[in-house]
């Protein structure tokens, strides 16, 4: 029997996750998409360090600008949230987080289909926008305002972005369709239905969203679509073989994702790449001095004022 490393991590958490979710399907016949959505919360509680808060809910940005719906991932040691919610209320009540504070997140779909994958990337690309509105922690010294994959240092350090402070965004599904629209009973009804969406179906979507789209997709217990950059060589010409990526860059029509099939084994991996993401991610700060002074300006003119200056000053916006 193959073993994998650290006692067969990978596996296991696969195996516990689809403990989970089975009682799912089984208990509630009237909304299996909260239900999973409280199941995974509950999951990844359950796994994630206690530095990362979990919840159900919206990213806000200073203004007011909500995206989102589904599973923020925020660092809960540092930054506040919104509505303060209770800690007992189990993830039923939705919470609001700043931008400067998400480190991921997560659109759940009971069930991928072609209506709710187009919905969930758009979903996914709409918090990614709003969070790129925050303050980029840059690497190294470069020019203000240089596109956050595109640049010497994401080149050199297998397409990492520039910020420290990027947004990580999977869409995470229990069941997906085939490409006849019925359940996919195997992971090759789901690896055919994935790669026809993201060959065809929603190819215009990607493009449009750029670096804004989603990372990862689990249709399934076995079948996933991680992101990844073709490799080019020093006259523009693409190379053979794929990298794999932590974030999708968006940078050239050809980049991709790598969809692949791996039995029983899709929500183990998922855990592992975000885990990456989130070892590589480092956020930057709650602008407290802006929230305070801002707070003292009772005409709306002088606090915009105030707000485009900081900006101007201090703030990086990657779009």
């Amino acid at each position: 029997m193959e073993e994998f490393v650290y006692n067969d991590i990978i596996k296991n958490i696969s195996q516990e996750f689809e403990r989970s979710i089975s009682h799912i399907s089984a208990v509630y016949n009237y909304d299996y998409g909260v239900e999973f959505e409280i199941s995974v919360c509950k999951f990844l509680r359950r796994f994630l360090p206690l530095k990362y808060g979990i919840c159900r809910g919206f990213v806000v940005d200073r203004y007011g600008n909500t995206a989102g719906d589904d599973i923020i991932i925020y660092d809960q040691e540092l930054y506040p949230t919104l509505r303060f919610l209770t800690p007992d209320n189990q993830f039923a009540q939705k919470e609001q987080i700043p931008v400067e504070a998400v480190y991921a997140y997560i659109e759940t779909k009971y069930t991928l289909n072609p209506n709710s994958l187009k919905k969930a990337v758009q979903q996914v690309g709409n918090v990614k926008k709003l969070c790129y509105s925050r303050s980029g922690v840059i690497k190294g010294i470069t020019k203000k305002g240089c596109h956050i994959f595109n640049n010497p240092y994401s080149r050199a350090n297998g397409w990492n972005p520039i910020i420290t402070n990027p947004i990580y965004g999977m869409i995470l599904s229990a069941n997906c369709v085939g490409i006849d629209g019925q359940k996919a009973t195997n992971g090759d009804d789901s690896k055919k239905f994935l790669l026809n969406e993201l060959q065809n179906e929603l190819t215009a979507d990607i493009l449009k969203l750029q670096h804004f789209c989603f990372d990862s997709i689990i249709a399934g217990k076995s079948t996933t679509a991680f992101c990844g950059h073709y490799m080019f060589d020093k006259e523009g010409h693409k190379m053979d073989g794929i990298l794999l990526t932590k974030f999708y860059t968006g940078i050239h029509p050809e980049s991709c994702y790598q969809v692949n099939t791996h039995e029983n084994l899709a929500f183990g991996l998922s855990i592992a790449h975000l885990m990456m993401a989130l070892n590589y991610i480092h956020l930057g700060n709650m602008p407290w001095e802006m929230i305070f002074n801002t707070a003292k300006m009772p005409d709306k003119k002088d606090r915009e004022k105030f707000i485009k200056a900081i900006e101007d000053n201090n703030g990086y916006r990657f779009l």
